[in-house]
């Protein structure tokens, strides 16, 4: 009994269901066997126009001479466009002088006598000012702007001193007071 009734909901079907799936097939045949149809009534021939053709083969020639035309004419003046690196100002600059120097107290003037560019000496001083401290010749590496090539140049003259006096320095600037220290509660 279960089984007729599960039959007859799903495969009976309302006038309006019938009408949908008769406009669907409808389409489909459209679809599929319409342009079968068509193509087999009609014959098509290929005509050919040759003026067109002609057309198309003189702008093609007019377009190669163009072509020809404006290779000789840059080969002519192609040393007027050259670009002539002995004029760009970096590469023409010396590297600098080499001397033994500790990067924690260099001047500005002592950068600029290494070689090193404005701008990653205005790196340099900006991060000593804010606190930094290189405490390995290798920290001098993480500049940004320092190129590899400078480093390189510059590294085997790097002498930074100490960590004692450094450290002892340190030691006293942070032994704490209870002068100046207060004491906070939170309620």
């Amino acid at each position: 009994m279960k089984w007729k009734e599960l039959v007859v909901d799903y495969l009976t079907f309302n006038r309006r269901d019938r009408i949908g799936l008769i406009v669907i097939l409808i389409i489909l045949f459209g679809v599929f066997f319409l342009p079968k149809i068509i193509s087999r009534g009609s014959s098509t021939q290929v005509v050919s126009d040759t003026a067109w053709m002609a057309s198309l083969k003189k702008m093609e020639q007019k377009e190669i001479q163009n072509n020809r035309q404006y290779a000789q004419n840059a080969d002519d003046n192609s040393n007027n466009y050259r670009y002539d690196r002995s004029a760009n100002n970096y590469y023409g600059k010396p590297k600098g002088e080499l001397f033994y120097f500790d990067p924690n107290t260099l001047s500005t003037e002592g950068w600029q006598k290494l070689g090193l560019r404005d701008k990653t000496i205005h790196t340099i001083q900006n991060y000593l000012s804010k606190g930094g401290h290189f405490k390995k010749p290798e920290d001098l590496q993480r500049i940004y702007g320092l190129f590899p090539n400078e480093y390189e140049r510059i590294a085997p003259y790097i002498k930074i001193e100490s960590g004692n006096e450094i450290n002892s320095n340190k030691e006293f600037a942070e032994s704490p007071t209870t002068e100046s220290q207060s004491v906070k509660t939170y309620t």
